[in-house]
């Protein structure tokens, strides 16, 4: 076993930004991910701060990748007087596409030495007493001696873990955040005067 190998369960934003970072470090990196190569995520665009990759190290991607979010315009159930969120020019968040993001995120970790490997399905670790000391894929066992849990909420690696290590294996319903995105079909035939913009009109109108 490489003293120096670990491998990541999971092409979750998280993961493989620790993959990226620790590749850069001079570690033996390997990003383990079930989904086929270009299929990663959903097909919706993100908004987030730039922050959130500058402030890991992680470059900005190319400028045709984004933009920058609009201002807000809210219009009350009157429709007399639009309220405008004004955000400062240097706090403005990006819009950029999911798979774009992921695009960039592995392409940056692979540019700092990390291998990416797809169509790999992490099935459970394997442990040594209370120790992890690699992964049980489908494609046969991994070992290493650090593994990075990148599987998400339910990971097959969490409910897996020795009794004796002290962890939750199953996240309880009350300790479960979901957020959800809805999209609707706009009715009739007229066009907003702007678009991504919020209408709050009143029950029964659109």
């Amino acid at each position: 076993m490489n003293k120096k190998s670990i491998i990541v369960a999971g092409a979750g934003h998280g993961g493989i930004a620790a993959a990226a970072h620790l590749a850069k470090q001079g570690f033996d990196v390997t990003i383990l991910e079930k989904k086929p190569k270009g299929k990663l995520g959903y097909d919706w665009t993100d908004i987030f701060a730039p922050g959130a990759l500058t402030g890991t190290g992680i470059p900005m991607p190319d400028e045709s990748k984004y933009e920058y979010k609009e201002n807000m315009t809210f219009l009350s159930p009157s429709l007399r007087k639009p309220i405008t969120q004004n955000v400062p020019q240097n706090e403005l968040e990006i819009k950029m596409e999911r798979s774009d993001i992921y695009e960039h995120l592995i392409n940056y970790a692979k540019k700092c030495g990390a291998k990416v490997e797809y169509e790999v399905t992490v099935k459970a670790p394997i442990t040594i007493g209370n120790r992890v000391v690699g992964v049980e894929t489908d494609k046969g066992e991994r070992l290493s001696p650090l593994v990075i849990d990148a599987c998400g909420l339910n990971s097959p690696l969490r409910t897996g873990m020795p009794n004796g290590i002290l962890m939750e294996k199953n996240i309880g319903r009350n300790n479960r955040f979901y957020v959800y995105r809805a999209f609707y079909s706009r009715l009739g035939d007229s066009i907003p005067e702007h678009n991504y913009k919020v209408y709050m009109l009143q029950q029964g109108k659109a």
